[in-house]
């Protein structure tokens, strides 16, 4: 019988002299409610009970477990009924499973729960297989709706093998899809690792296809040797090379060492690639491998330079190279110091200058770019019989060609009021042969270009159209204010550099005549009625009288990383053209003449 709140009230106010026997009785009765019941109950009455139901079972867990056994029986019942029993056994284990009284009955409750469940996965087998047959295995949507309907299906690997399969095959375009679409309905699935793999996979090539380089296509197929993109991989790699080889070829002496050296060392190219593709050889890969300490042995060009005499020798023919940087009249000047059929005085003025070009040549490598401000003149004879020409072959910067001569800021037409090295050469009394070079492989060449003013010196990147330097040289020459060095000239011809990248000996001067008709048709008229009225490039015959030769020239077969073999063929037709221009004098006019008498 329930104590009303007054009674309730009472036995508040006097629990601390009442019994404890007394209040557990009342307790396991259910006339209060403990402790919300005995708010004034003392600390040690309150312990002192606690302890004391804390010791034997709870009535209220007792109560529950006795309807539960009273539902223990599961034999011959139906699914409903068992998932509805199912429910309620969960429901105590839920609620006495963290404080466990003593003698719960929780674990009774787990292993009716099993059992429950060992029935009810029975009759949901029988009820499945109906259904399950009526699956289509070709459809993801079909067997991930029989997962849906049958969470705890006992076809569940075959599902997810199924499903990952023709989520594959559906979204053989698109990895990315398919994996996303299996991880969000197995997270944890048996292709779980394998769709996780794939998707990253999937993200990397994405990006290494679409902006990636040889180098990173290199790299992803190293990391994922078992990618399902490994053949487009592979494509894109060797395809990549290709285009590598082919800028190997483009650039030659401008190609990075380092690239290649790392090339070679990480077996992205192999030495039997490169050499089969032409762009090296065993002995220039060897050179490119020691050629920090091969250029340790080589002398210091401008410590050369440095040593050099500044001197013109008289009763000699000065051999003029005029081009803008980078063009190769380095390379024209030690292909000439190399041949045999040429003597070079290495004591007098740039003798330092023509030995160190000399031990470059043998290396097969070039100096570089010159220095601004350089001009260098290097005595030289062609012995012919009993016969010498004495020749002083004069190199000077391309950057001072452009700048000072051809182009120079104060838009002088003079040579003489031009006052550098170079001109001052042109105005001497010495006769002359000009050769203008022209480089087929730039149009416009940048380089850094050295200023000079009252706030110091300061480097300016500068670019150079290699016609209108030309041009310009062209029109000055025809300037009357030089008509007493024109008078002077013998000879102007042209010559065509790096003429290796025209192919074959056999197809060279024509491609290069070719190359410079095209190229630079603007000056071809102008240069020839020039040489006409000056008698330059005389020749009896009238269809040739006056009119410029145009000659090819390289120091051999160049390879990746400027790497050459010395090969004195171009070098050698160079001389004999320097012999022809030294013994076949233009006839003098007729105020030459005049002056020849009266002196």
């Amino acid at each position: 019988m329930a104590l009303t709140d007054v009674q309730k009230q009472q036995l508040n106010a006097n629990c601390n002299k009442i019994p404890v026997a007394k209040l557990l009785e009342y307790i396991d009765k259910g006339f209060v409610v403990f402790p919300d019941d005995l708010p004034m109950l003392s600390e040690d009455r309150r312990k002192a009970i606690q302890d004391a139901l804390n010791s034997r079972p709870n009535p209220q867990e007792q109560a529950d477990w006795r309807a539960i056994e009273a539902i223990s029986n599961i034999s011959g019942l139906e699914l409903d009924e068992l998932t509805s029993r199912l429910a309620t056994v969960r429901s105590y284990q839920e609620k006495w499973d963290n404080s466990r009284p003593v003698g719960n009955h929780v674990d009774d409750a787990n292993a009716l729960i099993d059992r429950i469940k060992g029935e009810i996965k029975i009759r949901i087998i029988d009820i499945e297989e109906a259904d399950w047959k009526a699956v289509n295995q070709d459809s993801v949507n079909s067997l991930l709706g029989h997962k849906g309907k049958y969470p705890e299906t006992c076809h569940i690997d075959e599902i997810d093998d199924r499903v990952w399969a023709l989520l594959l095959k559906e979204n053989d375009d698109n990895i990315a899809k398919a994996t996303d679409t299996y991880l969000s309905v197995f997270p944890q699935g048996r292709h779980a690792d394998e769709a996780t793999s794939k998707k990253e996979a999937f993200t990397e090539w994405d990006t290494v296809k679409t902006d990636g380089d040889l180098l990173a296509v290199y790299q992803y197929i190293s990391k994922h040797p078992f990618s399902p993109f490994i053949n487009e991989a592979n494509e894109r790699f060797a395809e990549l090379k290709g285009e590598e080889i082919e800028s190997m070829k483009e650039l030659q002496s401008n190609y990075p060492i380092e690239n290649l050296l790392y090339y070679l060392d990480k077996k992205i190219f192999s030495e039997e690639e490169l050499i089969n593709s032409e762009v090296a050889t065993n002995d220039s890969i060897g050179i490119l491998r020691n050629i920090e300490h091969i250029k340790k042995n080589l002398p210091d060009v401008n410590a050369e330079i440095a040593k050099c005499k500044k001197e013109c020798a008289s009763d000699h023919t000065d051999i003029f190279l005029f081009g803008i940087p980078s063009t190769g009249k380095t390379c024209i000047l030690m292909g000439l110091i190399g041949s045999p059929d040429i003597d070079v005085n290495t004591i007098k003025a740039g003798g330092p200058y023509s030995t160190a070009l000399g031990e470059y040549l043998k290396a097969g490598l070039t100096i570089g770019q010159t220095p601004k401000d350089f001009v260098a003149t290097i005595e030289a004879t062609i012995h012919d019989n009993d016969r010498k020409h004495l020749l002083n072959l004069v190199e000077m910067s391309g950057e001072d060609f452009a700048f000072k001569i051809a182009d120079n800021e104060n838009g002088k037409i003079s040579f003489e009021d031009m006052a550098n090295g170079a001109t001052r050469l042109l105005c001497n009394d010495n006769r002359k042969v000009f050769f203008i070079i022209v480089d087929p492989t730039a149009r416009i060449v940048a380089f850094n270009h050295l200023v000079e003013n009252e706030e110091g010196s300061f480097l300016v990147r500068k670019n150079v159209n290699q016609r209108v330097i030309l041009k310009r040289m062209v029109d000055l020459l025809g300037q009357p204010e030089n008509k007493h060095i024109l008078k002077k000239v013998e000879a102007i011809n042209i010559i065509v550099t790096k003429s290796d990248t025209f192919g074959s000996r056999d197809e060279r001067d024509q491609k290069a005549l070719e190359h410079f008709k095209e190229q630079y048709q603007n000056i071809v008229a102008p240069l020839t009625a020039l040489c006409k009225e000056y008698n330059i490039n005389y020749s009896k015959d009238p269809n040739q009288n006056g009119k410029p030769k145009l000659y090819t020239f390289s120091l051999g077969q160049f390879y990746v990383g400027g790497i050459y073999m010395y090969e004195p063929t171009d070098a050698n037709k160079l001389v004999k053209v320097l012999k022809h221009n030294t013994e076949t004098f233009k006839p003098a006019g007729f105020m030459d003449k005049v002056r020849k008498i009266f002196n």
